[in-house]
């Protein structure tokens, strides 16, 4: 890579920076089909300023799959993200724009990626997207703390689904960094997500197969431990104000485990 110090973030030092690092690398600006950066306006400016001096033609042919489309792209979908691109938005749009990609490099009699490398891309995609999609809904006020151990075990299966090398290291990681939720042997174990779950009728199932027991059982044990924290609190408040508590904390705490 070709390292230059850019004094300020101005849009021109930018663009200057740019400028500087295709001349060192012998590569006219008519060689350039599309740079994609990320969404900071100063870094946008300074593109469009590095394509002003371009080939007039050059831009025509390039301007379906420019960066300024990847923004359109982004600005008219819901991402999920406070309207961010990310680097699967990125990699979807690429694929989207394949067969025109594909025609455009044609065109300028340039090399395009090889069937390996698009399926290689194809793939990535499919791996990553449930990420996405449970991301999305999990940041929705439609969902609750009781979708997290659901969408977490949708996670597992999906990693589960084939043998590859690079979705057994991703899922390795998955187990580690939610060890705290998925994990009833854990000292780290919260297991507040697995009682909501537990509660919550729509997704209960969960934690039925013989497998989540253990942390069924996690989660049945802090749901009375709640239960009967919350009974002995209401007990002593109807006490103090001189009234008898309808409900004894083991009655209510029997009702739970029932």
């Amino acid at each position: 890579m070709h390292y230059l110090t850019c004094i300020g973030y101005f849009i021109e030092a930018i663009a200057d920076c740019m400028d500087r690092t295709l001349e060192t690398w012998g590569i006219t600006k008519d060689k350039v089909l599309l740079i994609v950066t990320d969404n900071g306006s100063n870094i946008v400016k300074a593109v469009k300023l590095l394509r002003r001096d371009a080939d007039p033609d050059q831009q025509q042919a390039s301007a379906s799959i420019s960066y300024d489309d990847l923004a359109d792209s982004e600005s008219n979908s819901d991402t999920g993200g406070g309207g961010k691109l990310c680097a699967l938005d990125m990699l979807k749009r690429l694929l989207e724009t394949k067969l025109a990609l594909n025609e455009v490099l044609e065109e300028l009699q340039m090399d395009t990626l090889l069937t390996s490398n698009w399926t290689r891309l194809e793939n990535i995609m499919k791996l990553l997207e449930p990420f996405a999609v449970h991301t999305d809904q999990l940041q929705t006020d439609s969902q609750s703390l009781s979708d997290v151990i659901h969408s977490l075990l949708n996670l597992e299966a999906h990693l589960q689904s084939t043998g590859v090398e690079k979705k057994m290291a991703l899922l390795k990681l998955l187990i580690q960094r939610f060890a705290s939720i998925l994990d009833p042997a854990s000292d780290r174990l919260d297991p507040t997500p697995a009682g909501a779950c537990l509660m919550d009728p729509s997704v209960s199932l969960a934690l039925q197969p013989p497998e989540m027991q253990p942390m069924k059982k996690a989660a049945e044990s802090f749901i009375v431990k709640q239960t009967a924290k919350y009974s002995c609190r209401t007990a002593g408040q109807q006490e103090d104000d001189g009234t008898q508590a309808p409900t004894t904390a083991g009655n209510a705490t029997s009702g739970f485990q029932k």
